[in-house]
């Protein structure tokens, strides 16, 4: 009759690194074989390379014709600035409002959306500049600036996972090691998978900025608050 042992192992890690672990032996063919599990984590700071903010425009007319024709002038402007951004998306809507007497329509409104990432933060005073001259252009018009908040990349969050995930193979295989010694057995890595922090969507407060004179515009510097970067590795293990 095959006999079934359960062992614990417990084996200290570097302090960066929580190691969960469980550990059986089985009978295999008169051959004791010993399966091992560990979940090895690790963290990293980063400083976050992106300015993101949120530019949302509005225009008021008697026409939507000349809603259209404004809102196509301020994206030629703002295109010129050859920023890197998202969105540009417009729309136009009837300007509309409730009385005791029925709904009561005036005019329409306009309004385009854009989400900027920039590399710099003096690159805000270009865009304000700019859309500071626009409301010089048009009274009429008004534009809400989100709070910008920096942000790391896409291509800089990737380039550090996977820096954090050639630090965990290399501790799976130090782990390894200590397993063989430990119990007098080759121990090999029979599998190794990875998951990351969730992503947690960024919220924006918005602001009214008001007319002001282009060489007035000096926009502060936001802090760059580091960002943490968070894998773990399960880890399996086969000794013999």
């Amino acid at each position: 009759m095959k006999k079934t042992a359960l062992i614990s192992l417990g084996i200290g890690l570097l302090s960066l690194f929580n190691v969960s672990k469980t550990l059986s032996e089985t009978n295999v063919d008169s051959k004791k074989v010993t399966r091992v599990s560990i979940v090895l984590e690790h963290k990293r700071e980063l400083q976050p390379d992106i300015l993101s903010l949120r530019v949302n425009i509005k225009i008021k007319t008697d026409k939507e014709i000349d809603a259209i024709n404004i809102l196509g002038d301020v994206d030629k402007r703002i295109r010129k600035l050859g920023l890197n951004y998202k969105g540009g998306n417009y729309r136009i809507e009837q300007n509309c409002w409730w009385t005791r007497k029925g709904q009561v329509c005036e005019g329409v409104n306009g309004y385009i959306s854009y989400n900027f990432e920039l590399k710099d933060y003096k690159e805000q005073n270009e865009l304000y500049e700019t859309l500071n001259k626009i409301t010089e252009t048009y009274p009429s018009l008004t534009f809400e600036v989100s709070e910008p908040v920096w942000i790391a990349s896409q291509k800089l969050t990737d380039k550090v996972q996977n820096e954090i995930k050639l630090e965990l193979i290399e501790k799976a295989q130090d782990f390894r090691e200590a397993l063989t010694e430990k119990l007098g057995k080759t121990c090999r890595i029979t599998s190794i998978s990875f998951s990351t922090e969730r992503y947690i969507p960024i919220v924006f407060r918005t602001t009214m900025l008001k007319s002001t004179q282009a060489s007035d515009i000096e926009a502060p510097e936001p802090k760059r608050d580091e960002k943490t970067i968070e894998v773990s590795a399960s880890v399996d293990y086969l000794c013999e």
